[in-house]
């Protein structure tokens, strides 16, 4: 009895098994084909709006007030956009999506500033390196003398140190050739020949030259000068030599 019932209780039991996987596959096929179809197309197509150009808040109001879902922006430096203005979307303007889609926006930082370095004092590589450092550029330049500025030092700066620029600002420079002076150079005991000589290679310009007895130098010898030696003179100084008779 036993026996025969076991063979009758296993064919049940796969006939189960079979008409359960049956019904499951018959179920997912029906919710894929008729119930989530009907379900999506059940949901608003929205016609996303361009809101590049906008404020953020008014973005964020359009968009929202679609049943779209604004996520949090992320910011940009930009020179063609205002800080706070939307500068891209995703989705784009005119992409049809389903209510409750997200969307990213990217809002503009304004346009990027540093602050002006002051390189002044600074050598002129010195002075680039500074500005380049900074995403800064060298401008025009210009070179005078100056008395209390080292030669090839930078003496003034285009752009007031601490002003916000924008990057790749340029600056001008003005940057020191040398003292303006001239050193007046040491005539006594030259001949007169030579002292005139060096006078007007030195950028001077000749005087008087007189002359005075003298037991002690040649004839022609300069024995006094005006200037006197080492002082610093302004180019064009008019020298005056006294000479041996």
């Amino acid at each position: 009895m036993s026996l025969l019932t076991r063979p009758t209780t296993q064919r049940q039991a796969v006939a189960i098994v079979a008409i359960v996987v049956a019904a499951v596959t018959i179920l997912v096929v029906l919710i894929d084909q008729f119930i989530l179809p009907s379900v999506a197309a059940s949901a608003d197509i929205i016609v996303v709006p361009n809101v590049v150009g906008e404020s953020e808040p008014s973005a964020r109001r359009r968009l929202t007030a679609l049943g779209l879902d604004v996520q949090e922006s992320r910011e940009q430096y930009s020179v063609k956009a205002q800080k706070g203005q939307v500068l891209s979307q995703q989705p784009y303007a005119g992409a049809r999506v389903k209510e409750g889609r997200r969307i990213y926006l990217t809002i503009s930082r304004g346009e990027e500033t540093v602050r002006m370095p002051d390189v002044r004092g600074r050598s002129l590589r010195d002075a680039r390196l500074d500005l380049m450092r900074l995403g800064l550029a060298v401008g025009d330049i210009a070179y005078e003398y100056n008395d209390s500025i080292p030669s090839q030092r930078v003496i003034t700066q285009g752009i007031v140190p601490g002003t916000a620029v924008a990057a790749g600002t340029t600056t001008s420079l003005i940057v020191c050739l040398g003292s303006s002076g001239v050193k007046m150079p040491d005539l006594v005991g030259m001949t007169m020949d030579d002292a005139l000589q060096t006078i007007d290679q030195s950028g001077l310009v000749r005087g008087a030259v007189t002359s005075r007895s003298s037991a002690t130098f040649d004839a022609g010898t300069v024995l006094e000068q005006s200037p006197s030696a080492d002082s610093t003179v302004k180019p064009g100084t008019v020298v005056n030599i006294i000479v041996v008779r």
